[in-house]
């Protein structure tokens, strides 16, 4: 797991310091980025949040088959690491369509029992050139 947490960018690593339990999730773009900026068919929206739900769900189950890996406990910080292949500006804001599915399946893997605040939180993605896989960076026993 720290050869992963290496893998990622300097600022995402320094956002992990205040949390006592830090885990990575990591799985291949499955589709389309979906953002707030998109005027799409509902089917063609529809076909890419699944895509992306079922992703993070499969890399959740076998991230939790390892017996080291457990259930949250408490409040999880959750950041996103986006692969991108150009270093054109983006606004992180705009990416949120894209992380709820992501927030989905990891709830329907059972990482914890509802994807409320009382159990989870997001922050704004970050997007690397380094990284070819979406990486998911829980932060376990966050503390508010």
């Amino acid at each position: 797991m720290d050869s992963l947490v290496e893998s990622l960018p300097e600022n995402v690593k320094r956002s992990m310091l205040s949390a006592s339990v830090k885990h990575v999730v990591q799985f291949p773009k499955p589709s389309d980025y979906l953002t707030m900026n998109q005027r799409k068919h509902w089917a063609w929206i529809a076909k890419r949040k699944h895509a992306w739900r079922e992703a993070a769900k499969i890399a959740a189950l076998a991230w939790q088959s390892d017996p080291k890996m457990r259930r949250m406990n408490g409040t999880a910080m959750v950041s996103f690491v986006f692969p991108v292949t150009t270093n054109r500006r983006r606004d992180p804001h705009n990416f949120y369509p894209t992380i709820k599915p992501i927030i989905d399946g990891l709830t329907d893997a059972g990482l914890w029992p509802d994807d409320t605040p009382e159990y989870v939180m997001t922050v704004e993605p970050f997007f690397s050139r380094e990284n070819i896989l979406v990486s998911v960076v829980i932060q376990d026993s966050w503390h508010t």
